[in-house]
């Protein structure tokens, strides 16, 4: 787990988490929430980022679909219980949502990767 701040940002935007097993996915999308003034934590398991969401108090999310330890939906869950008011985004390279997932019936949003500057503007608190 590694924690990554903008080091030029006096007042950071807030503090974000992204769990995802693909190493160039977390970079690339660690550095681009850092360059938007976010304070990022990362991890590769789903282990790890419930662990981190219950020594911290996230403004966002990132969970990707595939993690390796525990399914995301179980991820997701475990987070929302501890911070029910934090914004939650599941990420796939793959457009694997169920029917009910794509028909924007159930919670938590999904994000195609690789996750755009403009998307991830459009997120921040």
């Amino acid at each position: 787990m590694k924690e990554y701040s903008r080091p030029d940002s006096a007042s950071p935007v807030g503090l974000a988490l992204v769990a995802d097993n693909d190493m160039l996915s977390r970079w690339s999308l660690v550095r681009q929430l850092r360059d938007l003034g976010m304070t990022v934590r990362e991890t590769e398991t789903g282990r790890d980022a419930v662990r981190l969401a219950e020594q911290h108090r996230f403004q966002l999310v990132f969970i990707d679909r595939g993690l390796p330890d525990l399914e995301y939906r179980e991820v997701v869950r475990r987070i929302r219980g501890l911070q029910p008011g934090c914004s939650v985004w599941v990420m796939s390279a793959y457009d694997e949502r169920t029917p009910r997932e794509q028909q924007g019936r159930e919670k938590p949003g999904h994000l195609d990767k690789p996750v755009s500057r403009e998307t991830l503007k459009d997120l921040l608190p």
